[in-house]
């Protein structure tokens, strides 16, 4: 059953989180930028969520993509 969660966008770029997901969390990962409690970030809807390790590398891939 897909979770629905999100993950704040601190240090993380759109096409990097955007182009990844699936690789991370599998073909049916989908994600959309947005809000939750006035903190700019991004939904996912996939069978897990991200874990912490993950969502340091994407941040240190998008510190790359700068």
């Amino acid at each position: 059953m897909a979770i629905r969660s999100f993950v704040p966008g601190d240090g993380i770029q759109w096409e990097v989180i955007s182009g990844n997901i699936r690789r991370y969390l599998g073909p049916d990962a989908l994600i959309q930028p947005g809000e939750r409690d006035g903190v700019q970030g991004y939904w996912i809807t996939a069978n897990e969520p991200l874990t912490e390790q993950m969502i340091n590398e994407i941040q240190v891939d998008s510190q790359r993509w700068l």
